[in-house]
């Protein structure tokens, strides 16, 4: 294939962006924990008080209104504190990330097109912006869908599913980024 020179290049992102484009992969894996927190602790209150408590109000970092709900039982208070110092803690670690990476990085100019789209915010336009590259790489908009994950893989024939093709190719955080842009909550 070399020789025939149809060896696709791959492309090597620049090695000053990877640590603030590492950051942000960091930061996503910070709010999956915590939203996995999040849920945990609002199961447990749901299933021992019988009301159900709002994600922000479980976020509120100076004011603790999960501590009273659970006064009663020590086991549970217990889990309650762990879960809430838990949640408190990767917050400042998220707003931490978020605020040197706000510092660090030069902003293009497709970033604030990518602000003007609805559903994308300061963190997924970061996101898309620093996993994307120069988007003069990509031949076409469809090689960049592709990219994105945002490409079917599935081969049919007369209706019927006959194999599917490599469903990893492609940067997963992009494939996110853009299905969180689509169904804002």
């Amino acid at each position: 294939m070399l020789r025939l020179d149809i060896l696709p290049e791959g492309y090597i992102y620049p090695k000053e962006e990877r640590p603030i484009r590492d950051l942000l992969r960091k930061r996503r894996h910070l709010v999956a924990l915590r939203t996995s927190m999040l849920i945990s602790l609002q199961n447990i209150i749901t299933r021992n008080c019988g009301i159900t408590m709002k994600s922000r109000d479980i976020k509120r970092i100076r004011e603790d209104r999960v501590s009273p709900l659970l006064a009663g039982n020590e086991d549970l208070a217990l889990a309650g504190k762990v879960s809430k110092e838990s949640i408190d803690f990767l917050t400042r670690q998220i707003r931490s990330i978020e605020t040197f990476v706000d510092r660090k990085l030069e902003l293009n100019d497709g970033y604030q097109e990518l602000l003007s789209v609805p559903g994308i915010g300061k963190i997924l336009g970061l996101t898309i912006m620093l996993e994307t590259g120069p988007v003069e790489r990509f031949q076409n908009v469809g090689n960049y869908a592709s990219y994105c994950r945002l490409v079917s893989s599935r081969w049919t024939s007369n209706d019927k599913t006959k194999g599917k093709g490599n469903k990893k190719n492609g940067n997963k955080y992009l494939s996110w980024a853009f299905s969180e842009a689509a169904d804002p909550v």
